[in-house]
């Protein structure tokens, strides 16, 4: 989307003002040409329609090809993003290459289009100006008819004199040149017009439940913060669902319950049941297909949605936190004027039991959390999130298993705190849990099954059925009993732990903290104030951000640009630039050509009468010959250097996704490594370096060929006059110079925009959490912050550059009065020929007009020169453990034993604070081994040490007697399955996701690990889902149990020695 954004700012912006300026002097100089002679100006206008309907057939060809290769690297981008949010699921089943060939495969195919693309432009281009060539003999051819025929001009009552021939030429073969110049900008507009044939119908969308997102500063402060109405009851009226992406599945079946104010319920019932459907539809996520939600006895669709959701505070089954500080994180849930107090926030975290690791961090509520949280383990996301929800004072609180992150102890205290609110708050609360130890309390349990509601009543009446609830309670008795018995004990080791609850964020906390607090301004403090506070993250953001301009202007000015690695993405395409130079030298050299053949016809005008035609016959044939050559020259230039261009954008894709693929998992804790971050990068580099080859290396190409031959002509014509012109040169290189100063601060914009790219990722990707705190509104103002500050430093440069461009087109004006002057000075007292003076001033004109063509790319090749060296950069970055690289040992893992022998570890982003320390312990073949410790103590980065995500510190690790750096990665990894604390799918089918596991893998295989992790909603085991259907982005057709199931047959059906279980049952019932 990003990148479509900018082609229609592209097709809008520059290109836009070039063609509106060749537009005008189309007008202008038909109007003279009329004027002086309509006759020849009617022949020479004759061909204008062809040449627009060319245009027009080529521009709509190009537009459907250029709308196809968007649309195949907007899939790539897809892809890449789904990979690089789930890259420690990849990398734990070895999935780097799979990864690397979807890409790859998405790519492929957009290069194909373009190649298409660049033939079709090199022939609409090409066919336009050979029209014009074409144009000017028949002009020639009847101009000097009428001046041999003597025929009378009507404008001056006199025969018709080469003068006016001249005149009426001159006016009209600028306004028909203008046309021409038009058509290397088509590009630019059918790129655009392809990018806003699917960027307008979305902008023009009306969803059916949301209102229109306001800004803050429109409108979007007031429902923001727009007061709730006092709840009394919600009741749902046989109420039935069916999820859009599957309408013939109905996963609510007539369900009709009531929730009184002050109550506490909870739903209960086997993943997939409905009980999180339930929750998005009392939020109005989404509207019931039958029945009626009520509130008070109205039906919520009659109300403001976001006076609905103003009774909520919510907290979803997979907590997820933006990319910014902790502060402002908890703000979120008061998203509009009103920014809660120091006091406030402490409470709110004191309540979810997260108050002490806060205040424990280096950086305190000011921590950076990283995208989507991923500097904080699950439980620490958990609890801020449930404090982000208690700091709204919510008539209601939803709770969708909103403590399945969290560690035993943490758990109860915090379900301790959600007892004490429903008790001197009066808050209504909503659970669903699949611990059923956590909701015995509750006033109404609703079960659940197959999208009906089987039983509800308290527990104890429900115990008494003996019914589902009794099955549930009692599947769970033995694990919960011994639940208890860990929970007493690590009472204590919590209590002598609390410094350490701090340690696992090492990683997190990063030292680059200038995206943790970019919103600290628009969330603002009380109106008084909103111009005068600043945060102490902002003014470090300053300080960042000062530091990394001038970073930027210093590669801007010292970085040189490696031309022979540029040119080896394209060293398989090498012999390609052989007929491209060809085809560059035929375009080029036409232009000089021209001014050679335009000075002879100009000249042959001023013969007798009698003998005008010899002349111009023979002009008139080479004019057909020249347009012949630029026909062909131009399909070849454009076909093979763009060819070129798009292997180098693909190329230059593949190998930066591939390089990141190698990274490890210390790469990705940076904050500027987040995943849309090197997405955007992906896209917007290759495009921005594509402009030092491709089409516009032809056009370099062109210009230089065109000024060498220009020159030459011109020296056979009058060496003084040419040395003349030629000393023009130099000025015209300097406004080129200046102009290339000015367009280096796009580094600057780019930056900005990848920001507001990554804020516009995160809140798509976590749309329920958005909508659920009414954060629309200032989640656009986010975007928009960063979007201003990219538009306000191109607007800032657009004088700049217009003032530069104007000053480019004065000194071509100057320059041709110069020669004109100096030419008739050599004519009067040199004896310079008429026809020889006009060879030498229009070759060498022509031939800096070609230069100046030219220049208009120069703004592009200055961004290209920044992002070159960011690309670099990363294919430069080498990684300590690469996965893809075998070289290390494989072995029959000996006794099998897996031993900690002192083992110390800091994560990358914080070498300053200890995450384990002297850990030492030995796992037996065959033993089944468990971490516990509170939130945050370390036992995530255990596994992750084990997996050989990360290199210890200090100490070692070894598998069989073996020291698992010594161990080939890729082999070591493939010995184990894993299973992380949030389920992870990709877009692909259930079975591919199972398979990611082992791509060979029999059906039966998967039949096998299905019922080994209980997938009972698989058809072959009498579900509804197929193994064939696809799961969409990030699994989102399943449940969270569901997607956990089949995180578990992914693991097991590689058969591993060793399963990680990284809390991997948090999500199921």
């Amino acid at each position: 989307m990003s990148e479509d954004v900018l082609k229609v700012r592209d097709a809008i912006g520059q290109k836009a003002s070039m063609m509106c300026m060749n537009v005008s002097m189309c007008i202008v100089g038909y109007i003279i040409a009329f004027y002086r002679g309509w006759q020849i100006t009617l022949v020479m206008i004759a061909t204008s329609p062809l040449i627009m309907l060319c245009g027009a057939l080529m521009a709509k060809a190009m537009a459907g090809l250029a709308s196809k290769g968007q649309n195949e690297y907007a899939e790539a981008g897809a892809v890449a993003e789904e990979v690089l949010e789930s890259i420690k699921t990849v990398a734990s089943f070895g999935g780097e290459q799979r990864s690397i060939d979807r890409y790859n495969a998405k790519v492929q195919k957009a290069l194909n289009s373009g190649v298409k693309a660049s033939v079709y432009r090199g022939f609409s281009i090409g066919f336009t100006i050979s029209v014009v060539y074409w144009t000017y003999a028949l002009t020639f051819w009847y101009g000097g008819t009428l001046i041999r025929d003597q025929t009378i001009n009507p404008s001056t009552g006199n025969p018709y004199q080469g003068g006016d021939v001249l005149t009426v030429f001159m006016s009209a073969m600028m306004a028909t040149f203008s046309i021409a110049q038009i058509a290397p900008h088509f590009q630019a507009f059918s790129e655009g017009c392809a990018a806003g044939g699917k960027i307008f119908p979305l902008m023009k969308e009306n969803a059916t439940i949301e209102p229109k997102v306001k800004r803050l500063s429109e409108g979007g402060e007031a429902e923001a913060n727009m007061t709730p109405v006092k709840f009394e009851s919600l009741k749902l009226d046989d109420v039935k669902f069916n999820y859009p992406a599957r309408p013939a599945l109905q996963v609510l079946k007539g369900i009709s319950l009531e929730i009184k104010r002050g109550q506490k319920v909870a739903f209960v019932g086997e993943s997939g049941s409905g009980k999180s459907t339930l929750v998005q539809l009392i939020e109005r996520f989404y509207d019931p297909a039958a029945g009626q939600v009520l509130v008070n006895g109205v039906d919520i669709k009659t109300m403001p949605v976001h006076k609905h959701r103003a009774l909520f505070g919510y907290v979803g089954q997979e907590p997820f936190l933006f990319a910014d500080s902790i502060r402002n994180n908890l703000r979120y849930g008061l998203t509009g004027s009103r920014v809660p107090s120091e006091e406030e926030m402490r409470k709110a975290c004191k309540d979810a039991q997260i108050l002490d690791f806060i205040e424990g961090l280096p950086e305190g509520f000011d921590t950076y959390a990283g995208p989507g949280g991923s500097q904080m383990s699950g439980g620490q996301k958990q609890r801020i999130a449930i404090a982000r929800a208690l700091l709204r004072h919510p008539e209601i609180l939803l709770l969708d298993e909103a403590t399945s992150a969290l560690d035993n102890e943490s758990e109860k205290m915090v379900q301790a705190t959600i007892d004490h609110l429903q008790s001197t708050v009066s808050i209504t609360t909503i659970s669903i849990a699949h611990r059923l130890s956590t909701i015995k309390n509750s006033d109404v349990i609703f079960v659940m099954k197959l999208g009906e509601l089987v039983e509800q009543g308290t527990n104890d009446e429900l115990m008494e059925k003996q019914g589902v609830y009794a099955s549930l309670v009692s599947a769970q008795a033995a694990a919960s009993a011994k639940e208890d018995e860990q929970a007493a004990a690590d009472t204590e080791a919590a209590a002598t732990s609390s410094v350490d609850t701090a340690s696992e964020l090492v990683r997190r906390k990063s030292t680059r903290t200038r995206t943790a607090t970019a919103t600290a301004g628009v969330l603002g403090g009380d109106e008084e104030d909103d111009d005068e506070q600043e945060s102490p993250n902002e003014s470090l953001l300053k300080t960042e951000d000062e530091k990394e301009k001038e970073r930027k202007a210093e590669i801007a000015k010292t970085y040189k640009t490696p031309w022979r690695r540029l040119l080896g993405f394209n060293k398989d395409q090498k012999w390609w630039f052989l007929p491209a130079i060809l085809g560059s030298f035929m375009t080029g050299s036409a232009f000089p050509l021209n001014a050679l053949l335009l000075s002879r016809a100009l000249f042959a005008f001023y013969y007798p009468p009698f003998l005008v035609m010899e002349h111009v016959d023979n002009i008139c044939f080479y004019y057909i010959g020249l347009g012949v050559m630029i026909l062909i020259g131009q399909l070849i230039d454009s076909g093979c250097f763009g060819y070129l261009g798009e292997n180098f954008t693909c190329n230059v894709r593949k190998q930066c996704f591939a390089k990141i693929m190698e990274q490890d998992m210390g790469f990705f804790d940076f904050p500027e490594h987040a995943a849309g971050k090197l997405t955007a990068s992906l896209s917007t580099y290759a495009v921005k370096m594509n402009s030092l080859t491709g089409s516009s290396l032809g056009i370099y190409s062109q210009a230089i060929t065109g000024l060498i031959v220009g020159v030459i002509i011109g020296f056979c014509g009058s060496w003084q006059l040419t040395l003349v012109m030629l000393a023009m040169l130099p000025i015209l290189m300097l406004a080129a110079k200046f102009n290339m100063s000015v367009r280096m601060t796009g580094k600057k914009e780019q930056d900005n925009l990848k920001q507001s790219q990554l804020i516009a990722s995160e809140a798509i990707q976590n749309m329920r959490t958005v909508r659920a705190f009414m954060a629309e509104s200032w989640t656009v103002d986010r975007y928009a912050e960063f979007a201003s500050d990219a538009n306000d430093t191109s607007g800032s440069t657009a004088i700049i550059r217009g003032l530069l461009f104007g000053g480019s087109n004065c000194i071509i004006f100057l320059a041709y009065a110069l020669g004109f002057w100096y030419g008739g000075h050599l004519m009067v007292y040199n004896g310079l020929g008429y026809s020889r003076m006009l060879q030498s001033l229009m070759s060498v004109m022509f031939a800096a007009m070609a230069v100046g063509q030219a220049m208009a790319f120069l703004p592009d090749v200055a961004e290209a020169k920044v992002s070159a060296h960011d690309v670099f950069e990363v294919l430069d970055t080498e990684s300590k453990i690469n996965a893809m690289r075998p070289d290390g040992t494989v072995t029959d893992m000996g006794d099998g034993v897996v031993e900690f022998k002192d083992v110390h570890f800091k994560y990358p982003t914080n070498p300053n604070l200890p995450i384990l320390k002297g850990v030492s312990f030995r796992i037996e073949p065959g033993q089944q081994v468990a971490f516990v410790g509170p939130s945050g103590s370390g036992k995530s980065t255990i596994m992750a040490l084990m997996q050989r995500f990360y290199d210890v510190e200090s100490g070692s690790i070894t598998i069989g007697g073996d020291d698992i750096r010594m161990l080939d990665v890729a082999w070591w990894r493939a010995q184990n399955g894993y299973v992380g604390q949030e389920p992870v799918l990709f877009d692909m089918t259930l079975a591919e996701n199972v398979r990611y596991g082992k791509e060979d893998a029999s059906m039966g295989e998967l039949e096998k690990v299905a019922n080994m992790s209980n997938m009972d909603y698989v058809t072959s085991m009498g579900g509804s889902v197929k193994w064939d259907d696809p799961m969409g982005p990030k699994g989102c057709r399943l449940s969270g149990g569901q997607k956990q199931r089949a995180a578990i047959a992914r693991a097991l059906v590689r058969d591993p020695h060793i399963i990680f279980l990284d809390e991997a049952t948090s999500a199921l019932d």
